[in-house]
């Protein structure tokens, strides 16, 4: 019998056909991608070079404005990924259906572990690029970590989506208002400012659907007249209420109404007036400012992308904003090969953190952290759920397991140096070290030079306090509560500083040691994004 052997022409021509007939699993998969990356932002687009680095360049102007005018610090950052498409098909696949009624053409996908913007070649109409920045100012609000109230927030978000940037003449238009806005108000009269200013995410006017009802209305012409208006409003009044509203504690009823008076010379009534003629009159002051220094769109590094390489970073896209089966089928194939992509790890995670699977989100964050992310976002959530874990069994006698603890100093230790203006993260280290069997003097060291930056110094102190304790440092101890003592007027700090005392000059405690310490250990809630 003879055995026909297929030469290897033929077997190589049968392969390719056999895999050529398979199709794409992941829309939009071709060679035609690019990945540019600035400083703020990395890029996937389809477009054309120019169009892509004018895409980042205005990304990073809205960035650094956000934060050179209003003299924030952005200590909890989430990495942001832009996607551009050129092939209208494939975008549409990844339009999420609350926007597809709307036929945008560009859309924010906010996340656990990344944030995406995602547009296509008909992104530059207004509409779809100030819900873009709109949502963008948001997320630029939480990084600062401060809880701004609702009417502020969504105010400025409105007041930066709509800013222009000029790149020759390295300026930028801001408080450009739009006429939907003024539309929006007509008929209506503005709410008592009481009223604006204690509305939360649970009230009817902010609920209103596509930032349209008067709430945000008023909100955008309140901040646009105090900041670009002619009035005669005392100089820097503006800013020194705005700046009481990101200090904690937020003043609120009688008491906001007090730091209103002080800062402006007049009352609610009067601002109401004053706010509805300015819009009524039409006269708004655009502001034409400086560019920042930004470094040069040519600086962005550039490289063309293979169909493997593109195609799991779309399949994080698909997996993120429709949460697709068929993304994390694959996605789940490729974290099984014997080098997984962290990234891909991160992605999984923050789609189990969705679906309320902690544990796996913990077990694809961790393996992820292993295998070295730098990605912030993830670091920050895993410290939380780890934490969690152990600070709400705290009390005076308490001492964490020997493994919880390197694990969390390991953490704490990445979290930091990705991020070292946050302030969470100290607090926790205090607590870490306050109660681990051998506290460590680098870290309290490194806690004391950075009491600047917490938003609550006194609770650390106490901390190291009970620390120096550990290490028989008692009178240093001692000393650091008497210090603090003096400027201590907290109820809550006063009731733990005085436990600590007692504690450290072996005095029988006066309460439940676990009454304080739960309070202030307890993990900040993990906010599903």
């Amino acid at each position: 019998m003879r055995i026909l052997i297929p030469s290897l022409a033929v077997v190589f021509l049968l392969a390719g056909t056999a895999s050529a007939a398979q199709p794409e699993r992941i829309a939009g998969v071709t060679d035609k991608w690019r990945h540019l990356q600035s400083p703020n932002f990395e890029l996937y687009t389809q477009e054309s070079e120019r169009t892509a680095r004018k895409q980042l360049f205005h990304l990073e102007a809205l960035h650094v404005l956000f934060f050179d005018t209003f003299k924030f610090v952005e200590r909890r950052r989430t990495p942001v990924t832009v996607y551009g498409f050129a092939d209208e098909k494939a975008f549409a696949a990844y339009i999420p259906a609350r926007y597809k009624r709307d036929r945008v053409g560009g859309f924010f996908g906010a996340g656990i572990d990344r944030d995406v913007i995602v547009t296509s070649e008909s992104y530059d109409n207004e509409s779809s690029r100030e819900m873009i920045f709109h949502e963008f100012i948001h997320r630029l609000v939480r990084a600062t970590g401060d809880r701004l109230p609702l009417w502020y927030d969504e105010g400025m978000a409105e007041l930066f989506a709509t800013i222009e940037v000029n790149r020759p003449a390295k300026e930028v238009d801001v408080g450009k208002h739009s006429p939907w806005r003024v539309l929006a108000s007509m008929g209506q009269d503005f709410m008592p400012y009481e009223r604006l200013f204690g509305i939360d995410h649970e009230s009817p006017y902010y609920l209103e659907s596509k930032h349209a009802g008067i709430f945000y209305v008023q909100s955008w012409a309140t901040l646009h007249y105090w900041l670009f208006g002619r009035s005669n409003l005392p100089p820097g009044a503006a800013a020194r209420f705005l700046g009481r509203l990101s200090q904690p504690p937020v003043p609120e009823g009688p008491a906001l109404r007090e730091e209103f008076k002080a800062a402006f010379g007049i009352d609610y009534p009067e601002m109401k007036d004053r706010v509805e003629r300015y819009l009524n009159g039409g006269k708004y002051q655009m502001v034409r400012w400086k560019l920042p220094t930004i470094p040069s769109e040519d600086t962005y590094v550039m490289r063309r992308l293979s169909r493997d390489e593109i195609r799991p970073r779309l399949a994080e896209l698909a997996l993120r904003v429709n949460a697709s089966p068929q993304a994390n089928s694959m996605l789940l194939e490729e974290i099984r090969k014997p080098e997984p992509d962290r990234r891909i790890l991160e992605a999984l995670g923050g789609r189990a953190f969705r679906e309320n699977d902690v544990r796996r989100a913990l077990e694809l964050w961790n393996q992820a952290f292993d295998l070295g992310s730098d990605n912030p976002a993830v670091v920050r959530r895993l410290v939380e759920l780890e934490f969690s874990k152990y600070s709400p069994s705290f009390n005076l006698s308490y001492r964490l397991p020997g493994e919880a603890t390197v694990r969390m100093r390991l953490l704490l230790d990445r979290s930091l140096t990705l991020e070292p203006r946050q302030s969470r993260a100290y607090d926790q280290l205090a607590f870490i070290e306050a109660f681990s069997e051998s506290p460590s003097v680098k870290n309290l060291n490194l806690i004391q030079r950075h009491l600047s930056r917490v938003e609550n110094p006194a609770i650390n102190v106490i901390m190291l306090a009970l620390a120096c304790h550990r290490l028989g440092r008692t009178q240093m101890g001692l000393e650091l509560l008497d210090e603090l003592e003096q400027g201590s007027g907290r109820e809550r700090e006063t009731a733990m500083l005085a436990e600590v005392r007692d504690h450290l000059m072996g005095r029988a405690s006066r309460a439940d040691p676990g009454s304080w310490v739960d309070e202030g250990v307890k993990a900040e809630a993990v906010i599903d994004d």
